[in-house]
């Protein structure tokens, strides 16, 4: 049978009572340190979401701003390619034109020497 060796006399009993306080004190200070930091830790994620938040914002108007110059390009080319064709018709009536006036400026120079 075995038994507990208390300490016999009470000099022993009192240094293993402050141990045992002095051990229970830490912790408490080292539990309410670790609750400090973790109040901070939160309040520095509480921060960081913040952030990404405001930044999301950003985001979302750069992306919103790239869509919309997509679409406005992209009637841009619309235009561009509208006023080529239109370019290429107004060279073809003036090229006919030209040709009209010069046929007439033949006959009628033709008609003044014949005559």
């Amino acid at each position: 049978m075995s038994y507990i060796n208390l300490p016999e006399n009470n000099v022993e009993l009192r240094l293993i009572e402050y141990d045992h306080e002095q051990f229970l004190k830490d912790r408490e200070e080292e539990i309410i340190t670790t609750s400090e930091n973790v109040v901070k830790i939160n309040t520095i994620f509480s921060d960081l979401a913040n952030i990404v938040s405001s930044q999301q914002d950003n985001i979302d108007d750069i992306e919103n701003n790239i869509t919309s110059s997509l679409s406005k390009t992209e009637d841009g080319v619309v235009q561009l390619n509208k006023a080529k064709n239109y370019q290429k018709i107004t060279n073809k009536c003036c090229l006919y034109l030209l040709c009209f006036v010069l046929f007439f400026l033949f006959l009628i120079i033709l008609y003044v020497f014949l005559l």
